[in-house]
Formats: structure tokens, C-alpha cells, sequence
């Protein structure tokens, strides 16, 4: 069966929203985490892969914890409340 405009044009705005998502996602992990660390890049790939497959609880509760996190630079925590908005 033939795939419909609609349906093709829902796909694309699907990817688009997920990677637009994913690249918010690097910039909490780079602001939480220092984006240079392997601690980032290991998070940000386990997020990313919750995301896709559909479970973002943990994901949202980690960014929520991070906003907890003492000692985090005020431009951090902008950068993770906007994300987490």
C-alpha cells in the first residue's frame, strides 16, 4: 500500500521534533555535566535512547535532579530549566 502525503509529512515532523529534542537533550548534559566528561556523553546516550524508545520519566527526573545539584553555575541551571520546560 502506497504511503500517504500525511503520513509521510507526520514521519518527517516526528524525526525533526527528535532530533530537535536530542540536541536540547546534549545541552543539559553539557551544561550539567560539563559536555568534555565521559560522564556526559555516557548520560546523554542513555537519555537519547530512553527518548527514542519512547520512556522519557527517567530522563525528566534526572534533569530535575540535576536542577538540585549545589554548587551548579546559574547559566547551568537556566540552560536545564529552559530544556526541562
Amino acid at each position: 500500500m502506497k504511503e500517504s502525503f500525511r503520513d509521510r509529512k507526520n514521519a518527517f515532523s516526528y524525526t525533526m521534533d527528535f532530533y530537535h529534542v536530542v540536541q536540547q537533550l546534549w545541552k543539559s548534559a553539557a551544561a550539567w555535566l560539563d559536555g568534555r566528561t565521559t560522564q556526559a556523553r555516557r548520560w546523554f546516550g542513555w537519555a537519547r535512547h530512553r527518548l527514542r524508545h519512547g520512556n522519557p520519566d527517567g530522563v525528566l527526573a534526572d534533569l530535575v535532579d540535576a536542577l538540585e545539584v549545589e554548587g551548579l553555575p546559574d547559566t547551568a541551571r537556566d540552560t536545564l530549566r529552559r530544556v526541562y520546560a
